[in-house]
């Protein structure tokens, strides 16, 4: 009644429980043998009143234009409920079961994720896994956090930069006054091609590990390998860490310079893995490259 569910246990134990209790095998509403019978209190009376006019009145005339049919009694032990694709019996349900289904209905990706879905419809990639490999490649806090914001398209372009004077930029300028493009950051790497084919190129020369990239690749991550995973995706992150601090102080990405970031990082996860007692899974991951940190 007024959009809320109605029960009553005083019908409920005159067996006044279904829609085919109030009708009377004439289909008159309210004049079936139960209530006929049961010899209503007039509160109650205008109680199933109400609830007639609850019904629609479509399905008040569909009722009436069926022929009658005698109303079955509710068997009490057979209430069931599908949850999570099972059948369960109506007693053993909590109340956090029925909101996990309901909420399973109606979840709906995160913003960023469902942007990212749009404009890549060919990333086939489990989401977890996307999230969770900056956690798998790097000790490295600032190339997880960086990771973490690029795939929720929140890393800073030159307009938030500008406000907080991290650029030198005059506030006329065209790309600092126009609507921020979420796209631009990525951009950036694309336009860097010529730093990947380099990077490569030389990752085949000096340690035998040769693999091509796509932009999904650079973007999110190479998951179609098997042998030096890790490290072939940490080099991926750092890149991209790499080209985007070039970009925003105005520098020209460089191979040797990148080789010494890599040193850098492979000095600073040293320290993490001593710390942490992880040293063997640290000189596992980087093994193809002990002869050059050497």
């Amino acid at each position: 009644m007024r959009g809320n569910p109605f029960f009553s246990l005083f019908f409920n134990d005159r067996g006044i429980v279904k829609v085919g209790d109030l009708v009377s095998k004439d289909r008159i509403f309210l004049k079936s043998n139960k209530i006929v019978n049961s010899s209503l209190p007039p509160c109650f009376s205008f109680v199933l009143m109400g609830i007639v006019n609850a019904i629609p009145s479509k399905w008040r005339s569909l009722i009436k234009a069926k022929s009658y049919c005698v109303p079955l009694p509710l068997e009490r032990t057979l209430f069931q409920i599908t949850i999570v694709g099972k059948l369960v019996d109506l007693l053993d349900v909590t109340s956090k079961m029925v909101y996990n289904e309901f909420r399973s209905h109606k979840q709906t990706p995160p913003t960023a994720k469902a942007k990212l879905m749009s404009r890549y419809p060919d990333l086939s990639i489990e989401w977890k896994r996307l999230y969770s490999l900056a956690f798998e490649i790097t000790l490295d806090t600032k190339l997880r956090e960086f990771q973490y914001k690029l795939l929720n398209l929140i890393i800073f372009t030159n307009k938030k930069l500008y406000q907080f004077k991290m650029v030198e930029l005059p506030p006329y300028a065209p790309f600092v006054t126009r609507r921020r493009n979420p796209w631009s950051i990525y951009c950036i790497f694309v336009s860097r091609q010529d730093f990947f084919e380099e990077l490569l190129s030389w990752l085949a020369n000096e340690f035998n590990i040769s693999f091509n990239v796509t932009l999904l690749d650079i973007l999110f991550g190479k998951f179609d390998i098997g042998k030096d995973f890790l490290i072939i995706n940490h080099i991926l992150v750092l890149s991209k860490f790499f080209i985007y601090k070039c970009k925003y102080s105005n520098l020209t990405p460089s191979l040797t310079v990148f080789k010494a970031k890599l040193k850098a990082i492979y000095k600073l996860e040293l320290y993490i893995a001593k710390k942490n007692g992880i040293l063997l899974k640290h000189f596992k991951r980087w093994e193809s490259f002990l002869r050059f940190f050497s």
